[in-house]
């Protein structure tokens, strides 16, 4: 498990600002240096907390400064994480209506159409063309059973 998997997995803000390969260490974190093999010197991360739920994390980090990070850092970045893990989860939200909404004119488009056939036979069509197209298939089916127990 990595540092950004730790702060996900304890839904907690975790700071590392000296020694950070052995608090990491301490922690059961497996360290992972920076691209090229470079060690961190400064590790700050904060989960995206909605609703009680995770939906990401934020990590900053320095191979360079040891101590860049304190708490006051790991306050704002909470602050942030904050706020985006709202936006996220607004936009989400949008486009989840969105697809509702368009689910929901697919339905009421394809019901007028098969309400306006003007036989069994056409409704049936109406319905086979309108889902296929509706539901990009390539082959659509629609099978009637009889009724049951009406004197059969």
């Amino acid at each position: 498990m990595g540092q950004t998997d730790y702060v996900i997995r304890n839904r907690a803000p975790l700071l590392l600002s000296e020694n950070v390969q052995t608090q990491m260490e301490s922690k059961g974190i497996q360290y992972m240096p920076f691209r090229g093999g470079q060690k961190i010197q400064s590790w700050l991360g904060v989960p995206l907390l909605y609703g009680g739920e995770v939906v990401g994390a934020i990590v900053v980090q320095s191979v360079d400064t040891p101590r860049l990070y304190t708490e006051f850092e790991r306050d704002v970045l909470t602050a942030i994480a904050s706020q985006a893990a709202i936006a996220i989860e607004n936009a989400r939200s949008f486009k989840e209506t969105q697809r509702r909404a368009e689910r929901e004119s697919t339905i009421n488009i394809i019901a007028q159409k098969i309400q306006g056939a003007t036989s069994v036979q056409g409704a049936i069509q109406t319905a086979i063309e309108e889902l296929g197209r509706a539901l990009k298939a390539k082959r659509t089916a629609v099978k009637i059973t009889p009724k049951q127990g009406h004197g059969n």
